[in-house]
């Protein structure tokens, strides 16, 4: 802005400042990646999973011990949903573990419904992890792959669906 448009920086200036201030400290910091995603390339040599496990030690609440494990989950939850799920059962506050692992149930969900496994959609959508939407929607895209090979099948997950909907 300085260089293209210096007639509108000394607003975009006093803006950022006025929105700084609401900002919270650990937001602000330079090494806060969400202030380069998209824009820095990302090393693929980082262990984003040990950078955030490595500030536990500093960590001097539940909520900032919570915040690094959720971290950590989202950090491997597609490539390790297992290891995820580990990092997941540590976060103490029941709403976020729950949430959390829904999502990454979901995740599984979504992966066999692009995969096109019709057994493992069904398998990962009976999942107590899952809200019921989730549980539904897997059900009913289980059903719509099952339609033309297995409309048996393909019944019984639309039954299963509308008792969970229910």
């Amino acid at each position: 802005f300085e260089r293209h448009a210096p007639d509108r920086a000394p607003a975009l200036r006093a803006r950022q400042a006025q929105l700084a201030q609401d900002t919270p400290d650990r937001e602000r910091r330079f090494d806060n990646e969400l202030l380069t995603r998209g824009i820095v390339p990302e090393d693929p040599n980082r262990d984003r999973v040990q950078e955030a496990l490595s500030r536990l030690d500093a960590a001097k609440t539940s909520a900032e011990r919570d915040r690094i494990y959720f971290r950590a989950a989202m950090s491997v939850g597609e490539q390790e949903p297992e290891r995820a799920r580990e990092f997941a059962n540590k976060i103490e506050d029941p709403d976020t573990r729950k949430q959390l692992l829904a999502f990454i149930a979901f995740n599984l969900v979504r992966e066999a419904v692009s995969a096109k496994k019709p057994d493992d959609v069904l398998r990962h959508s009976r999942s107590d992890e899952l809200t019921r939407v989730q549980r539904v929607w897997g059900l009913t895209e289980a059903a719509r792959m099952l339609t033309k090979e297995q409309p048996g099948r393909a019944a019984e997950a639309l039954d299963e669906a509308a008792a969970e909907a229910r």
